[in-house]
């Protein structure tokens, strides 16, 4: 009996554990996209960069981003930024964004 208690409780323990872990990817974005946070999900940017395609990465500055984005809320990647002054200009610009995404 004591084991099967001790299995369960394992069980459930490792369970709740592996549904609760976070997930951290990189998306790239063009200026100006709109993304919705999936339901049940909460977002935090870790780190942004911008790119020309030009075999560099410029970071730039956390304050583009709110803290958190909730589930359903809508994260704005946006159009211009003062880095963008950095590359040159005749190139179109994407976002690479680190997202860390965890259950709401």
């Amino acid at each position: 009996m004591i084991v099967r208690i001790t299995l369960l409780s394992l069980f459930f323990f490792y369970f709740n554990m592996v549904k609760a872990q976070d997930t951290t990817f990189v998306r790239s974005f063009y200026q100006g996209t709109t993304v919705h946070v999936p339901n049940g999900k909460k977002w935090k940017i870790e780190q942004a960069f911008i790119s020309a395609n030009d075999g560099y990465n410029i970071k730039i500055s956390q304050h583009y981003f709110n803290e958190f984005y909730a589930s359903n809320e809508k994260l704005v990647i946006p159009y211009y930024c003062a880095e963008m002054e950095l590359l040159d200009k005749r190139s179109s610009v994407y976002f690479l964004v680190t997202i860390k995404e965890s259950d709401f």
